[in-house]
Formats: structure tokens, sequence, C-alpha cells
């Protein structure tokens, strides 16, 4: 069994005796303040820890992933309450993002600023985005603030086309509508499928 959830916006209603009292900003937390953390708790020494992804962490903590057990049972979003573990790294949300638009920063949001900040790219690129569910039209919004030359979504499912163009794509495709190599200078698959995947590869120029 499990408790599902992990893009979860909270409210702080108890400190623990060893809680944080400050988010990784610097600001003080309270009680009742609206928070958001890290999916994973990890605990800052391994290998992976050491080396900037403690979301690998090998003893790590993946909330609403994770099974109910006698000590671990109260760590998933569909839960009334979550008891945050150590190694939780907390973001004190701002009075003007609702919770809505917080539920995904700890998940889809920091995938894609993960992912646009390696790929570098600069303003006047040509980019792809393969897949149009919340990964693939995070990243047309991110992407779209970098004033692209072309910012291309490519989409099986026409109502997620049509989201892909409201959140800042120039112009959406089906997969059979992309026969001829289109040499983009970036791009993200956002599918996770293998035939993303393979067109991704296709799709790309040489060095991109």
């Amino acid at each position: 069994p499990a408790i599902l959830g992990h893009e979860i916006v909270g409210q702080i209603i108890e400190f623990g005796p060893e809680a944080p009292r400050y988010d990784v900003a610097g600001q003080p937390l309270n009680l009742n303040d609206r928070i958001v953390w890290t999916v994973v708790a990890n605990c800052g020494h391994c290998f992976f820890c050491q080396h900037d992804l403690p979301q690998k962490c090998q003893t790590g903590y993946k909330y609403g992933h994770q099974q109910v057990t006698n000590t671990t049972s109260w760590h998933g979003g569909f839960a009334t309450h979550c008891t945050l573990l150590p190694g939780t790294q907390i973001v004190k949300v701002p009075e003007g993002i609702d919770d809505l638009d917080a539920a995904p920063l700890s998940c889809a949001t920091a995938t894609i600023a993960a992912a646009v900040r390696t790929a570098n790219t600069s303003s006047d690129e040509s980019i792809l985005v393969i897949g149009a569910g919340m990964l693939g039209l995070t990243a047309c919004a991110f992407f779209t603030t970098l004033s692209p030359r072309k910012l291309l979504c490519i989409e099986p499912d026409e109502h997620r086309r049509k989201l892909a163009l409201q959140f800042g794509a120039s112009q959406c495709a089906a997969p059979s509508d992309t026969h001829t190599p289109f040499d983009f200078d970036t791009l993200i698959e956002c599918s996770g499928t293998t035939a993303g995947t393979l067109e991704a590869i296709r799709l790309v120029r040489t060095g991109g």
C-alpha cells in the first residue's frame, strides 16, 4: 500500500524538534506558511548527493511513491497531512502564486527548469518539444521566454496540440506530419516513448 501524490502544496501546522526554520532561500518559516518541497528527501552524504544528484540519493525517500510502513506513513500528497523527513529541501510559496500553479513546482516545473538550463539555449534558435503533457507544456512556456526563431511541438493528441499553442508553441504538428528533417538547434523529448526518442535523434541537428 502507498499514499500517492508527489506534486504537493502544504501549509505548516507544526514543527518537529529538529525541523528547519528557514527555506532554501534563507526565508524564515512560520506556522501557516504555504510551502513546496523536493520530491526526494536525501542523505547529503552518498556518492550521488556529493555529485549534485540528490534526487538519486542511495537512501533517498521519494514522496508519493513509496510503500507505507509503521515508520513512514503520512508522506503522500493525497493524504490529509504530510510529515516531512530530514533531508527535504523546502521552498516558501510567495503570496502571488496560487495552489494550482505551485503544485507542480517541485516536480514538472523543476524538471524542465533543469533541462532548459542544461540545454543552454540562446535566443533566435529553432526549438522542438516532443510531447505536450505537463512536461511538454511547461517546456513550451519556458522556451517562449527565450524568443526562439521557431518553437514547434509534436503531439499526437489534437486537444494537447491546442494547449501547446496556448503555452507558447509557435506551431504544432502530429508525428505523421514530420517526415522532413528540421535540424532543430535544441530539442527536448517529453513523451517518454521509444518513438519520441527516435524522432528526437532524427530531428535534432548535428551538435544540437
